[in-house]
């Protein structure tokens, strides 16, 4: 698994450089990551 200290830079950055985020602005990050059946079952279509 990622260290959020080495990731949490370059992720701000691409936040501020792609969508045009200021400082002081919040974001709420949603993800549904799959399951390992998910994954072994989208692999096999």
């Amino acid at each position: 698994m990622a260290e959020r200290e080495k990731v949490e830079p370059g992720v701000i950055n691409m936040f501020k450089v792609n969508m045009g985020v200021k400082s002081g602005e919040r974001l709420l990050v949603i993800t549904d990551v799959p399951t390992t059946e998910e994954w072994v079952k989208k692999g096999k279509q």
